[in-house]
């Protein structure tokens, strides 16, 4: 053996042999050494190359025969839609003996339990029952035998790509779960890519539509006029102005609780002068959304925008907030800090910037009270 012509190649050491090339990889320490011979230099680099990475985690390195078995089992399961984890644990699952383990209605009410006794927010209460409602399987599945496909045709039920990855980030928080309990061995999600798309800016209201906006509710629905003006006016959350109270206000400012925030953190915001001048016209009860939330979101606040004719824009009158008061100001820490957002002035150029000009953020924050509250009752009629 010529060792002056051996060859180093990813951890292994190629030695000529006669007509032949011999590589030798080491293995963990006790387990010897892997030794490969052809008579092709190239071939051998390709063997090292396809063990090299399982030998340095250490893991079981399939000689000829096995590997040949291994991609027959794959071309057979793959055009399934099954992977190799999955088939393993169904065979084992059908095995003699085989348990079928923790079915699909017990484990999703225990996940559900244990979401809301750790503190998790309603909403991501409600958005995980949801994505396990549009799994759509019977209670009395076995955890272990979900499968991807059965995961792809629940995340295909969106009808956006956000509904669809929403479906899927949802689902694979509850298998991770599931491995963490010691359910299942695997997360049938991770074979479902997310879904990539395309940034597309908040969308926001115009001046016109807010002054609309306002009219209607100040003709039909006053007591809505509150939460209206701390959403469009001061850019509190819905969740923050739900849990406002009068004691809330010290001197103009706003103290929104940490359990109130989405980031868990109290902090102070200002009672901007629009706002102020809207409460002064209409001032706040006990809370600022007199009705059941239900009844506010799905009945009044829809009757508003139907009487001043403007399309509903998820989030709008938060979006609208900053981006007007960024373009008046153009002081990102100050915005950054009236959103709670603790001087992120990242979320504020990537959301907000170019949304708004100084001009239409003038129009913007120039809406005020026409009416006076008395003055929508009907005059009495004339004897």
């Amino acid at each position: 053996m010529a060792t002056r012509d051996s060859i180093s190649y990813l951890g292994a050491t190629i030695c000529p042999e006669g007509p032949y090339w011999r590589a030798y990889l080491p293995q963990a320490r006790g387990r010897g050494r892997l030794r490969f011979r052809r008579k092709s230099l190239d071939e051998v680099k390709k063997w090292v190359r396809a063990n090299a990475g399982a030998v340095a985690e250490g893991l079981e390195v399939y000689g000829p025969t096995q590997a040949a078995e291994y991609r027959a089992a794959m071309e057979m399961l793959i055009p399934v839609g099954i992977g190799l984890m999955e088939a393993a644990r169904m065979a084992a699952d059908a095995s003699p003996g085989a348990t079928n383990g923790e079915l699909l209605g017990k484990a999703a009410g225990t996940y559900i339990s244990l979401l809301v006794s750790t503190g998790r927010r309603p909403t991501t209460v409600a958005s995980s029952e949801w994505a396990l409602r549009k799994l759509a399987l019977p209670s009395d599945t076995p955890v272990r035998s979900i499968t991807s496909a059965q995961i792809a045709a629940a995340v295909d039920l969106g009808r956006s790509k956000t509904t669809k990855d929403n479906i899927r980030r949802q689902l694979s928080g509850f298998f991770q779960w599931c491995i963490r309990a010691g359910i299942r061995p695997s997360n049938p999600c991770a074979a479902i890519p997310s879904i990539r798309k395309d940034y597309r800016p908040p969308a926001i209201y115009t001046p016109a539509q807010v002054a609309a906006l306002f009219k209607a509710a100040e003709e039909h629905y006053p007591k809505a006029i509150p939460y209206l003006a701390l959403s469009f006016f001061s850019g509190c959350r819905s969740s923050a102005i739900l849990e406002l109270t009068p004691a809330s206000f010290q001197g103009g400012k706003i103290l929104v609780h940490a359990a109130a925030d989405k980031l868990r953190r109290s902090y102070y915001t200002d009672l901007t002068p629009t706002a102020r001048r809207w409460l002064r016209a209409y001032p706040m009860g006990p809370k600022a959304v007199p009705w059941a939330i239900f009844h506010f979101t799905r009945r009044v606040t829809k009757q508003i925008h139907g009487k001043a004719k403007v399309p509903r824009i998820q989030n709008g009158a938060r979006h609208s907030f900053a981006s007007y008061l960024l373009a008046k100001t153009n002081d990102a820490p100050r915005v950054a800090m009236q959103l709670g957002h603790f001087s992120d002035t990242k979320t504020l150029f990537s959301h907000y910037r170019r949304l708004a000009t100084a001009k239409s953020a003038a129009k913007y924050f120039a809406v005020a009270p026409k009416l006076h509250p008395k003055s929508t009752k009907r005059p009495a009629k004339r004897a």
